[in-house]
């Protein structure tokens, strides 16, 4: 059985990565490209892939726990304890700025003008914060990687 949770937990983690990290590849680059049109197509196709992804990437998270029940892990070791502070930070990073961002992007995309983008919609584009919290995004889910395969000893 354990051998079942922890390919359900892996199966679920790709498919989360599959839905939230390509897509949001995806948003970053064309919102970059300030083509209006571009950012609505696009962005109405996308959004939707994510918020699956957002319930996917919730049950990888209840099959980590459930699989290291299985497989007899304590649930408050060191580096169990490190995976749920960085599955929590890479959610709160998703759910409180990154999918908003997108969000008022695209409905920011569908009030401006097709010729040109508006001024609120290019300000929204190029937010300072936004890149640096991609990048925590991404370092953080990939330490989390880290720390499921290593399973450090912390402290």
């Amino acid at each position: 059985m354990q051998v079942l949770f922890t390919f359900l937990h892996i199966a679920a983690a790709l498919l989360a990565f599959g839905t939230l990290v390509i897509p949001g590849i995806i948003l970053s680059r064309t919102s970059k490209s300030r083509d209006v049109a571009r950012i609505r197509s696009v962005f109405g196709a996308v959004l939707p892939i994510s918020k699956i992804g957002a319930v996917i990437v919730n049950a990888a998270g209840i099959l980590g726990v459930v699989t290291a029940i299985a497989d007899g892990f304590p649930l408050l070791s060191s580096w169990l304890v490190a995976a749920y502070v960085l599955f929590i930070a890479g959610m709160l990073t998703g759910k409180l700025y990154l999918g908003p961002h997108y969000g008022k992007i695209y409905g920011m995309a569908m009030a401006s003008p097709l010729e040109a983008p508006s001024p609120q919609l290019l300000a929204a584009i190029g937010r300072r914060s936004y890149p640096w919290m991609h990048a925590a995004n991404w370092a953080v889910w990939i330490l989390l990687l880290w720390v499921m395969v290593a399973k450090p000893q912390i402290g």
